[in-house]
C-alpha cells in the first residue's frame, strides 16, 4: 500500500463527503450572514419609518388627553357659573380653557390622522421579500423532475 492513498474506496468517499459538507456549511454560513445583514439594514429603515409614526401618534394622544382635561375644567367652570348665577366672558378662565381645549383637540386629531397616513404606503422589507421569493421559485423549480 502506498502512503497517502485511501485504504479502501469508502475512505475516499468519506473524505469527499467531509469536504462537500464543509463546503456546504461555509456557503450556507456566508448566505445566512448576507441575509442577516440585509435584514438588519431593512429593520433600521423600518424602525425609522414606524418610529416617526409612533411619535406622531403619541404626541396626538397626549394632546387629546390635554384637550379632554381642559374640556372637563370648562364643564366644571360652567356648572359652577350656573350654580352661582354669574355671567361668562372670554376674559375668565372658563373661556380660556375652552379655547385651549378646542386648539388641543384639533392639533391632536390632526397628528393622529397624520400618523395613520405616514406609514400606509411604505414597502417594508421589500428586498428580503424579493430574495425569499427568488429562493422559493428556485426551490420549486429544483423539485420538479
Amino acid at each position: 500500500m502506498v502512503s497517502g492513498e485511501p485504504d479502501s474506496p469508502s475512505d475516499g468517499e468519506t473524505l469527499g463527503l467531509k469536504q462537500e459538507l464543509s463546503s456546504l456549511l461555509k456557503e450556507t454560513s456566508a448566505h445566512a450572514k448576507i441575509r442577516g445583514e440585509l435584514l438588519a439594514i431593512e429593520t433600521k429603515e423600518a424602525a425609522g419609518l414606524y418610529g416617526r409614526t409612533l411619535g406622531l401618534a403619541i404626541a396626538g394622544a397626549i394632546l387629546l388627553v390635554v384637550a379632554y382635561l381642559l374640556i372637563l375644567a370648562g364643564v366644571i367652570g360652567i356648572l359652577g357659573l350656573l350654580i352661582s348665577g354669574s355671567g361668562t366672558s372670554i376674559a375668565n378662565w372658563i373661556g380660556a380653557s375652552w379655547i385651549l381645549a378646542v386648539v388641543h383637540l384639533m392639533i391632536g386629531l390632526l397628528l393622529i390622522r397624520k400618523s395613520k397616513s405616514a406609514g400606509a404606503g411604505a414597502n417594508v422589507f421589500e428586498y428580503t421579500r424579493g430574495e425569499l421569493k427568488k429562493d422559493q421559485q428556485w426551490l420549486t423549480k429544483e423539485r420538479k423532475p
